[in-house]
């Protein structure tokens, strides 16, 4: 008689071979179990080996990330909207349909790119209340990072105004 699976306790099937374990499903746990434990004993060790594996195999290894289901780009993708903006992924695709898919400011649509393709626009807020004022694209975002302030922003516009006019009286002389 076998003993029982060592994952779930329940009766390994009969056939061939002698397993430990009751189905792929136990299988799978177990592994992962395993590599958890690998990894919690020398994090350190694991990164440098993945690390390594990257410059041996690069073409391998961006495969393998292209083979990754969207579905896990997608929940980490909801999770920080609705850790860092209180958003769902359903309020976020209404704003964005809302915009047209393009950015609040120069009405572009997104053209940065991450490893999955095109980079969904960013959400806009206001640092000191939390609240969501709209989804700009990365170059637009970043400019309003310098320009928190509107009066700051307002000197900036002035002074891009008084120069262009300068060059623009160079140009007929």
């Amino acid at each position: 008689m076998k003993p029982p699976c060592d994952v779930c306790g329940g009766p390994i099937p009969r056939g061939p071979g002698w397993r430990k374990r009751c189905s792929q499903d136990c299988r799978r746990a177990h592994k992962n179990a395993s590599q958890r434990r690998i990894y919690a004993s020398d994090p350190d060790r694991h990164i440098a080996y993945v690390e390594a594996y990257k410059k041996r195999h690069p073409e391998r290894y961006q495969d393998q990330l292209k083979k990754r289901p969207p579905k896990s780009y997608e929940s980490a993708r909801a999770r920080n909207l609705l850790t860092l903006y209180r958003l769902t992924l359903d309020q976020y695709d209404g704003m964005f349909e809302g915009q047209d898919g393009r950015c609040a400011i120069c009405r572009r649509p997104e053209a940065r790119r991450n490893k999955y393709g095109i980079s969904p626009l960013s959400v806009d807020h206001d640092h000191a209340t939390g609240q969501v004022r709209g989804l700009l694209c990365a170059r637009c975002n970043s400019v309003l990072n310098f320009f928190e302030d509107p009066e700051m922003f307002n000197a900036a516009t002035e002074y891009l105004r008084r120069h262009s006019a300068q060059e623009k009286e160079v140009e007929r002389l």
